[in-house]
């Protein structure tokens, strides 16, 4: 099966999702000063015509859904955040999980490309 975009889509998106995995403190970082620099900006006469014209839109609610689907939800918007909690919490669930073999073997797989031994 042929991955959306030709699968140079999909590949840039698989390395940021392992990135925020990877470097979850410098993700949790810039994700925080992201969210300030947006604030900052959405209180200018440009950024609050953009959302204006943003809200509501589909361009934000795929946003959304892309967003969560690459796990970037695990960031928290508070700048003091060293390791996103939700980070922390989705480690200690997968660890007290009684499928956690096969999950770390799925997680293998996905990392180094073979996704025929998917749970």
């Amino acid at each position: 099966m042929e991955e959306p975009g030709g699968g140079e889509l999909v590949s840039v998106l698989r390395r940021l999702q392992l990135i925020l995995l990877q470097h979850p403190l410098a993700a949790q970082s810039a994700f925080s000063a992201l969210v300030a620099e947006g604030r900052r900006f959405v209180t200018t006469p440009e950024g609050a015509a953009w959302k204006a014209a943003l809200s509501g839109s589909e361009l934000v609610r795929n946003g959304r859904q892309l967003w969560a689907a690459l796990a970037l939800n695990l960031l928290e918007e508070d700048a003091s955040t060293v390791v996103p909690s939700t980070y922390l919490e989705a480690i200690f669930q997968a660890a007290s999980s009684p499928e956690m073999e096969a999950l770390v073997r799925h997680l293998r797989d996905v990392q180094t490309g073979d996704f025929h031994g998917a749970p």
